[in-house]
């Protein structure tokens, strides 16, 4: 009989645990995945790809701090968009 060996592997604080419940990092809606380099909802994701699809440039009605939410993320394109980039989508 041939002696069984076991790995075990340690899980760095950097890594992304799948346990953990997803959520957007643009509006805090639950996330399905990394999209664009980031953890986002589907709605975000397709926000981003059309934004970058078209070279989209928005521009803020208010004084460009607004808060994206779930329930208000259609409201500001601008800083919806601008949020995207702060939390590291990119296109390529």
């Amino acid at each position: 009989m041939e002696p069984m060996t076991v790995t075990t592997s340690v899980v760095e604080p950097d890594e992304f645990d799948r346990n953990a419940p997803r959520i957007c990092g643009v509006c805090g809606d639950k996330a399905t995945g990394f999209h664009f380099n980031a953890m986002t909802c589907e709605g975000c994701k397709g926000f981003f790809r059309r934004s970058m699809k078209r070279k989209a440039t928005f521009t803020c009605p208010f004084n460009g701090s607004c808060t994206i939410t779930k329930d208000n993320r259609r409201h500001c394109q601008a800083c919806r968009l601008k949020r995207c980039i702060d939390i590291g989508m990119m296109k390529e």
